[in-house]
C-alpha cells in the first residue's frame, strides 16, 4: 500500500520556484505533482491523493477591518 502522506502537490506559477521545490522534495523521497496554476491542478489532478498541498496565495490588495 502506498503512503499518500509522501505525495505532495505544488501549485506555483513561478517556474524556477516550482522546479526547485520539486527537485528538493523528490530528493527527500517524496512523490511530487507540480502544477503551474490552480486551473492546471483542477484539470490534471494527480492519480493519488496528496498528503500535502503547497500553493502560492496571492492577495492583490490587503484589506483592513476596523
Amino acid at each position: 500500500m502506498t503512503d499518500h502522506a509522501h505525495h505532495i502537490c505544488i501549485v506555483e506559477d513561478d517556474t524556477a520556484v516550482r522546479e526547485a521545490l520539486t527537485r528538493l522534495l523528490r530528493v527527500r523521497g517524496h512523490t511530487v505533482f507540480p502544477f503551474e496554476s490552480a486551473e492546471a491542478f483542477d484539470d490534471r489532478r494527480p492519480p493519488a491523493p496528496c498528503g500535502c498541498l503547497l500553493s502560492l496565495i496571492h492577495i492583490s490588495e490587503p484589506t483592513r477591518q476596523l
